[in-house]
C-alpha cells in the first residue's frame, strides 16, 4: 500500500471497476454462484439459460421472460437503494479531493460513487467534452426509459414492487395521455 502511495502522489489516476467493489456494499454480483442471475434462475425455473439471456431481446418478448426481467430489475434496483458505498468508493472520492483522479470507468449501474459525491455522467452527450469523473459503461439504475414514449423518468423506489410483481410501473407521460383520453370519453 505504501508503494501504491507513493505512485498516487505524482500521478492523475484513471480507474476501471466492476462488481466487484459493490458487493460487500450490498450488491452480489451478475455471476457467481449466489449472485443475481442464479437469484433470477430460481425464481423463474428454466426460462433463462444463462445470465445473457435477460438481456437477449427475442426473449423479452415472451410473457414469462418479459415477468422475469422486471422482477429482476425490481430486485436490482431495491439491492441498490439498500446497499452503501464501500472504501473503494470513498477512496475513488479521496483520489478526487486531492485532484488525483482524471475518471472512473465502471461497469456498475449502482451509482454508488455518486452517493459519496463524484461526479456521474452515465449519457455522454458530449463525449469530448465530459467533465464527469464517473463514466457509466452500461448506464444507471436510477432512471428509466418508458418503451411506448421513450420518455426517461427517475426511477422511484416506490417502482420496485411493481417490477418485482413481474409488472413494469406506468409512464407519467403516457399516464397523464391515457387519463386525458379517458376524461375526452376515448
Amino acid at each position: 500500500l505504501s508503494e501504491v502511495s507513493k505512485h498516487v502522489v505524482h500521478a492523475q489516476c484513471i480507474i476501471i471497476t466492476g462488481a466487484g467493489i459493490s458487493v460487500s456494499g450490498g450488491i452480489p454480483d451478475f455471476s457467481s454462484s449466489d449472485g443475481l442471475y442464479s437469484i433470477i434462475k430460481i425464481q423463474y425455473p428454466g426460462i433463462f439459460h444463462s445470465g445473457k439471456d435477460l438481456f437477449d431481446i427475442d426473449l423479452l418478448q415472451i410473457h414469462e421472460s418479459i415477468k422475469a426481467f422486471y422482477y429482476f430489475m425490481g430486485l436490482l434496483k431495491w439491492l441498490i437503494v439498500n446497499a452503501t458505498p464501500m472504501a473503494t468508493h470513498f477512496f475513488l472520492k479521496k483520489l478526487a479531493d486531492i485532484k488525483k483522479l482524471k475518471r472512473v470507468y465502471t461497469q456498475n449501474i449502482d451509482n454508488l460513487e455518486e452517493l459519496v459525491g463524484l461526479n456521474v455522467d452515465w449519457q455522454l452527450k458530449k463525449v469530448k467534452h465530459c467533465q464527469a469523473l464517473v463514466i457509466q459503461l452500461h448506464g444507471t439504475m436510477a432512471i428509466l426509459r418508458c418503451s411506448a414514449c421513450t420518455k426517461t423518468y427517475s426511477f422511484a423506489t416506490q417502482y420496485c414492487d411493481n417490477f418485482k410483481r413481474g409488472e413494469a410501473p406506468n409512464c407519467p407521460k403516457c399516464q397523464k395521455k391515457e387519463d386525458a383520453r379517458i376524461k375526452l370519453g376515448k
